[in-house]
């Protein structure tokens, strides 16, 4: 099943292969892009003490969510790394300093290949890593001369309902330590796409269980079991703020502005949104053929074309259009729809315009998360930081949709958190003045036009409100159809009103 979402629909596996393979992107990228895996994407602590490590979830900052078909839970297991050492005398002698070093470049490598099992079975995401505890005392050496750690984790994941409420033990293989995953035969623990077989997002595919994979337990990885603990409280019946999806124009009249962004599966060199085959600009003009349907009492005034160099300045095809917006009327009423795709365009721009600077109501993405890496949230603060006149953030309330796959893990804190630095003392979580949907598996690019359907017909019939409840059901319902799964998610809505 996975193969087939890796091979032609998954919106979140490909990070555009031929970028790593470009003679531009050296070594000291890859190093790079490894760290930000490992501190950025909240499946690992931020801070690490001796052997003490959690996040600032820990103070409380767990949003309630809505999912359908999954359960957000605190998550525990225990599992033993194998480490390089040879004698007990050589971890006795460890200082604070060393340690830390240790768990920093040995133990926590390993918990992104958690990624792999949750994604190719279909059970869930990770969300956060919140304690992480080394047992120095009880390490021992094994037959082969190492000495072995034991260790604690402790987490918070999204775990399909089938598991989350049936008391079904869970098993996952946890690997004992990096270095031995990559045996000779590895490339036959991952996908079979040639283009996903590489070092750098092996983390991202593996499981042992695939046809071919010569890891063998005990040896390579320990299956552990996942002790289901607290579960995050679901709303019930939660909506969008559609009140204040409105601003104000400088006529008073109420404006929504919303922008349904949809991504290429494979960037191309000379892009033609309105030609290309690529299923995930076909997806860009089955939408823009939904909204030019759009009849009474949307009243349509206006189109008007959306060309590359509203987005970068820099680029030779500053003239290619790469979009449409429109303007519709419904009674008193404006709407602005910025439909648009990534043709010449880095996603991130996209998105940086729409939230910071246009301050849209609504955006929406619909195409690779770039595992984490599409709409990083450090770089984008550094676009706050670095052009602070044109990029800022609004106290307003926004709505955004991560449709790309396994969003949940990357893209929902970070952003939330960058809400809660306008108002701490009134908004310590940024949610007051934000909402998430997203992705907990893999997603489809088939599916794209139609979740922005029914997210679009949704938040234009405020006068009839649909609950977010309703939203993901139908989302999840899309899915079904297709005869796959995907956890949608909303997050934030606990406070709405």
């Amino acid at each position: 099943m996975l193969e087939h979402k890796q091979n032609n629909l998954g919106t979140g596996f490909i990070f555009m292969e031929s970028q790593l393979k470009s003679k531009h992107i050296n070594k000291i990228f890859i190093a790079l892009l490894y760290s930000f895996f490992l501190v950025n994407f909240n499946i690992l602590p931020y801070s690490i003490i001796s052997s003490y490590a959690k996040t600032n979830l820990d103070d409380g900052f767990i949003p309630h969510f809505y999912s359908a078909k999954g359960k957000e839970l605190i998550v525990e297991f225990s599992s033993e790394y194998v480490s390089y050492y040879s004698t007990l005398d050589s971890i006795i002698s460890l200082d604070d300093e060393h340690k830390k070093s240790l768990i920093e470049y040995s133990f926590k490598p390993l918990f992104k290949y958690l990624f792999g099992p949750l994604t190719y079975r279909d059970i869930g995401g990770v969300k956060a890593m919140l304690d992480f505890q080394v047992d120095w005392n009880n390490a021992f050496v094994n037959k082969n001369n190492r000495v072995v750690l034991p260790y604690h984790y402790k987490g918070l994941w999204l775990i399909a309902n089938e598991y989350a409420d049936n008391n079904i033990t869970l098993s996952i293989p946890i690997p004992r330590n990096e270095e031995i995953l990559f045996t000779k035969n590895w490339k036959n623990c991952t996908d079979r796409d040639p283009d996903h077989q590489t070092e750098s997002f092996y983390w991202y595919f593996w499981d042992p269980t695939r046809i071919g994979c010569d890891h063998k337990i005990g040896e390579h990885f320990d299956n552990r079991e996942i002790v289901l603990k607290e579960k995050t409280s679901q709303t019930i019946k939660t909506y969008p703020e559609y009140s204040r999806l409105f601003n104000l124009n400088p006529e008073g009249k109420r404006v929504m502005k919303m922008t349904f962004a949809f991504g290429y599966i494979n960037e191309l060199e000379f892009p033609k949104p309105d030609s290309d085959n690529d299923l995930g600009v076909v997806q860009y003009r089955d939408f823009l053929n939904e909204l030019k349907t759009l009849k009474a009492p949307f009243k349509f005034i206006k189109s008007e074309s959306i060309k590359l160099k509203e987005y970068s300045s820099n680029s030779p095809l500053n003239e290619l259009t790469i979009g449409k917006k429109f303007y519709f009327q419904k009674a008193e009423d404006l709407l602005e729809i910025k439909v648009i795709t990534n043709a010449g365009i880095d996603q991130i721009d996209i998105f940086a315009k729409s939230f910071a600077h246009d301050h849209d109501n609504y955006f929406a993405w619909m195409g690779h998360s770039r595992v984490g890496s599409g709409f990083d949230a450090k770089r984008f603060e550094s676009m706050l930081q670095n052009r602070p006149e044109y990029y800022t953030l609004t106290s307003n309330y926004q709505l955004i949709y991560w449709g790309g796959c396994n969003s949940y893990s990357y893209y929902v804190d970070p952003f939330f958190k960058l809400k809660a630095t306008l108002d701490p003392s009134n908004d310590p979580k940024g949610t007051r003045n934000l909402d998430i949907i997203a992705n907990a598996l893999p997603s489809f690019f088939i599916l794209n036009a139609k979740n922005a359907i029914t997210q679009l017909k949704a938040l234009l019939d405020y006068e009839h409100p649909t609950s977010y409840q309703e939203i993901i059901q139908n989302m999840e319902r899309h899915a079904d159809n297709l005869g796959t799964k995907v956890l949608a998610t909303v997050i934030g809505d606990e406070d709405n009103k």
